[in-house]
């Protein structure tokens, strides 16, 4: 009775994940690599040595009671902070215990031991990471369609894996199914209901939309990380309308998900909100007109002839009107006596040419 406890020895076995493998004994982190040395939270020394794949910590001049001792060893513990955990079962032995009792007259002070604990170390899966920067475009009448995004970067955290599904929303849509989007290759209407498969990567999308508001999710994918990041680049905004609503459109990116899954307490989805506005801006579009010629023959002394049939002419924009037109003749030899009779009224050219 009275004796101390002055060291003891621990044996971890294949350890494969480098410096990322510890062992927190009596408030110490002791990272399991050759030569790792301090002093614990009581005075014992440690030093760590290495054989392969076999770490052995050595902790010597302490002083403890064996109660104190216990208690570091209840108190004893794993860690592994690697990003990529390599799986399999680490052995942590106890080797020896060694009292301060010495040798003399065949005393024996070191208890030689194998009292081992097995840690089974899993992978779990890390959420992906999901950075990008919103562009901010402007959208003008008419026009071509307007990337949102810019600068993606993903990462599935973990090798081998890959992206399997994308959620935004776009709010402030006013114009119907004349409001879509342009991703992996197709061009969708923010339409409630509206479902299918996208044309470059066969990604399922469905869309939910209310009172302007529209969720979009993309799944089903198996998208590499660069690819995703090219989806996201190249997701854009159109409005077929002739005259569209003017306002914002605010497009926000919400969840990204990848292959890891959930098992063993993973986790699959990261929720972002990465936000884009569209500035639609309404612009006057140049009108269009079709006729179709009829090429008629006027007979000397005969009645005015008709030039054109089918006349229609497309203003764009809702609610404008006609204000002007012109039109030419060619080969006019015979002066006032050519007539042409526009809305009832006879027009005499004033200055032509002929050729």
């Amino acid at each position: 009775s009275g004796q101390l406890v002055t060291g003891f020895v621990i044996e971890v076995t294949s350890v494969l994940d480098g410096a990322s493998e510890k062992l927190i004994v009596d408030g110490s982190n002791i990272i399991l690599i050759n030569s790792s040395s301090g002093t614990t939270t009581s005075g014992f020394d440690y030093d760590v040595s290495v054989a392969g794949l076999v770490r052995t910590v050595t902790f010597t001049n302490g002083a403890s009671t064996s109660a104190a001792v216990e208690a570091l060893i209840n108190g004893l513990t794993y860690q592994n902070d690697s990003g990529s955990l390599s799986p399999g079962v680490r052995s942590i032995t106890l080797t020896e215990l060694t009292d301060n009792g010495g040798t003399n007259d065949g005393g024996d002070d070191s208890a030689a031991l194998a009292i081992t604990s097995n840690v089974s170390v899993i992978t779990s899966n890390a959420e992906p990471t999901f950075v990008s920067t919103g562009s901010n475009p402007t959208y003008i009448s008419s026009g071509d369609a307007v990337e949102a995004f810019e600068s993606t970067s993903i990462d599935t955290q973990n090798s081998g894996q890959t992206i399997i599904g994308l959620t935004f929303s776009i709010s402030g849509l006013v114009d119907g199914a004349d409001e879509k989007i342009v991703i992996d290759g197709s061009t969708i209407a923010l339409t409630n209901g509206a479902v299918g498969v996208t044309t470059d990567n066969s990604i399922s999308y469905s869309i939910s939309e209310a009172g302007g508001n529209a969720t979009i999710v993309l799944n089903g994918s198996s998208l590499s990380e660069s690819q995703a990041e090219n989806l996201v680049d190249s997701l854009a905004y159109i409005n077929d309308a002739g005259t569209p609503s003017v306002g914002v459109r605010l497009i926000e990116l919400t969840s990204l998900s990848d292959s890891g899954g959930t098992d063993n307490g993973g986790d699959d989805t990261v929720n972002v909100s990465i936000q884009s506005s569209i500035d639609v801006q309404s612009v006057n579009a140049e009108p269009s007109v079709n006729a179709n010629p009829t090429d008629p023959v006027f007979v000397e002394g005969g009645g005015p002839v008709t030039l054109y049939s089918t006349a229609s002419i497309d203003l764009v924009e809702i609610g404008q009107k006609v204000v002007s037109f012109s039109f030419s003749v060619n080969n006019v030899f015979d002066g006032s006596d050519e007539v042409i009779a526009f809305d009832g009224t006879d027009i005499v050219p004033v200055s032509y040419t002929h050729l």
